[in-house]
């Protein structure tokens, strides 16, 4: 008898039953009994279109995790002069929303210790090729992206006193990310 999933019935359990199928063995036998089970009209206790279901489930949940990103609104955009850019990133669900809204900046800060902890409060410049400041800004978490005119750019980023230089270019398409990585965590 073909099961059916209820409403009462969970992804996992179904999920982990069908990952726990096991295959028989198709070496040296032509036997009918031994012929592959997802080309049979049932696998285990499993119709095809039950397994189908299961799938298209498993996939909607894993997309709905990418689409909680939506849910958390991006801080406001900052302007300075021509140049656009957002900061933050604190917390998982501003993290995702912030890596959900990367494509949309060019130029692409993260600001984090060598043991991964992840930084805010950090003063970041930004100067064209001609040496004008174009940006100052305070970090308000570990991204800073930007939205600026294609060229040359020097970014230096200053943790409470641990100063970092990087130069920039940034093409007509594309992105350019930058990771600022210092060894120490600043003292609180």
């Amino acid at each position: 008898m073909p099961q059916v999933i209820d409403a009462a019935g969970t992804i996992a359990r179904y999920a982990d039953s069908v990952l726990s199928l096991s295959l028989p063995k198709l070496a040296g036998s032509t036997r009918a009994s031994h012929r592959h089970p997802l080309k049979s009209a049932y696998v285990g206790s499993f119709t095809m279109k039950t397994i189908q279901k299961i799938c298209a489930a498993l996939v909607c949940a894993l997309a709905s995790q990418a689409c909680l990103a939506d849910d958390v609104p991006l801080p406001a955009v900052q302007q300075q002069g021509a140049i656009s850019f957002i900061t933050g990133g604190i917390g998982s669900d501003e993290a995702a929303a912030f890596r959900a809204a990367a494509a949309q900046y060019n130029l692409r800060l993260t600001l984090a210790a060598v043991s991964g902890e992840f930084f805010a409060s950090v003063r970041v410049s930004l100067r064209d090729a001609q040496g004008n400041s174009v940006v100052e800004a305070v970090s308000d978490g570990p991204y800073l992206f930007f939205n600026v005119p294609p060229g040359k750019y020097q970014v230096t980023a200053d943790n409470q006193g641990q100063v970092e230089m990087r130069n920039a270019v940034v093409h007509a398409k594309g992105a350019t990310e930058l990771y600022f990585r210092w060894k120490t965590a600043p003292e609180q």
